[in-house]
């Protein structure tokens, strides 16, 4: 699957020929990719300095070191999530703690504590759900 042949190729020689005949290029590639597993060539490419990645599936994603090393898979903290993983919240700030993944909220769900932070009496909220205005 050595592809030594496409370094001497007229139509791959300089950027503009690859530009012209990409699409010969990309599926000349492809052939070669699809011809070793993808373990090999990970190899292949760490022994000559080569930095890539494979693209995963989604499906794959859970089992990700990087995405469990940082956080970003975690189990739930909601007991009410029935999710084994699930995707954290996309912030870390340096300092703060994380709350954990936590299931959003339903409509109304948070009303009274939400208007009492914002300075709201019990019968205030009470007056304002009478009149249609808080879920």
């Amino acid at each position: 699957a050595d592809r030594i042949d496409l370094l001497e190729d007229a139509r791959f020689s300089d950027p503009e020929a690859r530009l012209e005949n990409g699409i010969e290029l990309v599926g000349t590639l492809r052939q070669t990719f699809a011809s070793r597993p993808v373990a090999e060539w990970r190899v292949i490419f760490q022994e000559h300095g080569i930095p890539a990645t494979i693209v995963a599936e989604m499906e794959d994603l859970a089992n990700d070191p990087q995405l469990r090393l940082n956080s970003i898979v975690a189990p739930p903290t909601d007991p009410a999530v029935a999710a084994g993983l699930v995707i954290n919240h996309p912030l870390n700030i340096d300092g703060l703690p994380r709350r954990g993944a936590w299931h959003a909220p339903d409509v109304g769900e948070q009303t009274d504590e939400i208007l009492a932070e914002m300075g709201f009496a019990p019968d205030e909220v009470s007056a304002l759900r009478g009149r249609g205005v808080a879920g």
